[in-house]
């Protein structure tokens, strides 16, 4: 994704009067049966990548936008990837910070224990950065079983995303929450269709 698609992509969703919410706030409101404020969105962006802080965190400022990122937490600090004073400047201008585990592996592939020290090792590393751990995750590769499943939902977290295309959420599967993939070739106005479509009655 260029940032001049994704800043018109952002620019033409404001514009229609579309409105960002974290996907915390997506997870609480899901929590508690409530429905999130019409015509709003959540935008994440995965693994942690330098860009995040240098490229999109000005085009979402810009529009009045919140994202969450979900970092890999062993890659802070190294080349190419969010250093500690990028992820803390983030959460500071109002981003989410969630969790996509230590090391970015596929976890129905791991012994139990292990699934479990990536996904917690994950939260005390982010909880210990800012100062409360995480109540979002994603799945790695979009992989889970119903082991994993439910390591996530009783650790903590209010949800949990995969890799499954879709828009429509619930209660009862916040821990399988779709996502719609925005590919390089996707217009601002074929984003705006798609989110039309997703928009609740």
């Amino acid at each position: 994704m260029s940032p001049a698609l994704f800043a018109a992509q952002m620019t033409r969703l404001r514009e229609a009067g579309w409105r960002t919410i974290t996907a915390a706030q997506l997870g609480a409101d899901l929590a508690t049966g409530s429905h999130p404020p019409p015509k709003s969105f959540v935008v994440t962006l995965d693994d942690g990548h330098v860009d995040g802080y240098t490229e999109a965190l000005p085009i979402l400022e810009a529009n009045g936008f919140v994202a969450t990122f979900f970092v890999v937490t062993h890659r802070i600090g190294r080349l190419g990837w969010l250093s500690d004073a990028d992820v803390l400047a983030m959460a500071e201008a109002g981003m989410e910070i969630a969790d996509h585990t230590m090391d970015h592996v596929s976890l129905p592939r791991l012994p139990l224990l292990f699934a479990l020290a990536e996904i917690d090792g994950a939260i005390a590393w982010i909880a210990n950065a800012l100062g409360h751990p995480p109540v979002t995750f994603a799945y790695p590769f979009g992989s889970q079983d119903p082991s994993v499943v439910s390591d996530v939902a009783h650790g903590g977290f209010s949800i949990a995303f995969t890799n499954r295309e879709g828009c429509f959420e619930s209660t009862a599967t916040r821990f399988l929450t779709p996502r719609l993939r925005v590919t390089p070739w996707m217009t601002p106005t074929a984003l705006l269709d798609r989110l039309d479509a997703c928009s609740y009655p």
